[in-house]
């Protein structure tokens, strides 16, 4: 039987070893106080998948917000479903990515759709983030989903600051087994927009987006040790929807992506001198100016981006464009 943890202090932080799905409910796993993957057993005892040799010698990673994925909107018909799926699946395939992650997607069998017509390709982890007030499922999740064996997946949500301030949504994690016993670490993340939908207007959202990157930066760093008892993290990727930009002077006093580039984050950016208008992946519309704000950060010593791209698509299929990289090592 695969063994399940909880952890983290959170009950809804979700853990498996050595496959992927079939995860008990979050409210039958009890909470730990150690990082998630602290506390298993020795590499011997552990029923690690095979690595089959790379086909192209390097990594291929997309992040991709689908809009309300599938249907563009909540309650879609089957026929706007069925048609979403068609216009995105194309898509994805041309783009040939080993990892994919995605944002507003409604939930784990919706992904499913996408990877059914993705040979090798699996659903490792769907977060089940709910709606406040009635906690009814959020048709917004965030999955990870390749074509690599997995180690571990999970997600978890964010937890109040000291202040009561609240972050919406939270994030879902997987870790990778990459050949010569090395790890590849994954996040996704979609932090809170820039709808004045709470007490403080920006200056909330703002704070909310800071917070989140504070804590996925802490459960980072003790998941990257303790992921050590497999090998070595090789590569450590953050990416999706971040809602924020290092370019638009609304954001010029904002920490969120630059925690992550300071020296105790430790991560480098894929946009790093890319002119901005090759890397717009929201196109805008109505009083929304079009903005940089997807995003991949990488961490890894020897680690080189080969591209780094946000594919323009049209706008019935979704409204962002779905961003990736290369990297190799």
């Amino acid at each position: 039987m695969v063994p399940v943890w909880g952890g983290c202090g959170v009950a809804a932080a979700l853990i498996a070893l050595g496959t992927r799905g079939q995860f008990a409910p979050a409210s039958v796993i009890a909470a730990a106080p150690a990082p998630l993957l602290a506390s298993l057993p020795p590499p011997s005892a552990l029923p690690l998948p095979p690595v089959a040799p790379h086909p192209h010698g390097g990594l291929n990673v997309t992040f991709w917000n689908l809009q309300w994925f599938p249907g563009h909107r909540p309650g879609a018909g089957v026929r706007a479903q069925t048609h979403h799926v068609a216009l995105v699946l194309p898509i994805v395939q041309r783009l040939a990515p080993d990892v994919l992650g995605l944002e507003e997607c409604g939930d784990s069998p919706a992904a499913e759709r996408l990877t059914d017509g993705l040979p090798g390709f699996h659903v490792d982890v769907c977060t089940e983030f709910t709606r406040e007030p009635n906690h009814e499922p959020s048709r917004q999740q965030i999955v990870l989903c390749s074509r690599l064996p997995l180690l571990a997946a999970g997600w978890q949500p964010f937890r109040p600051d000291a202040n009561g301030l609240q972050p919406r949504r939270g994030f879902a994690f997987a870790a990778y087994r990459l050949p010569a016993d090395e790890v590849l670490l994954v996040y996704g993340l979609h932090l809170k927009s820039n709808v004045l939908d709470e007490p403080g207007g920006d200056a909330t959202n703002v704070a909310m987006r800071e917070e989140s990157v504070r804590q996925l930066l802490a459960h980072q760093h003790a998941e990257t040790a303790a992921c050590a008892r497999w090998g070595r993290v090789r590569l450590t990727l953050v990416g999706g929807d971040m809602n924020t930009s290092l370019d638009d002077s609304r954001f010029q006093a904002e920490t969120t992506l630059r925690s992550l580039l300071a020296p105790d984050g430790g991560f480098r950016w894929i946009w790093q001198g890319v002119p901005l208008p090759l890397r717009l992946s929201l196109p805008g519309g109505g009083p929304y100016p079009p903005a940089c704000f997807d995003h991949i950060f990488y961490q890894g010593e020897g680690v080189r981006l080969l591209t780094a791209a946000a594919d323009p698509t049209a706008r019935n299929v979704s409204d962002h464009h779905p961003v990736s990289a290369r990297f190799e090592w």
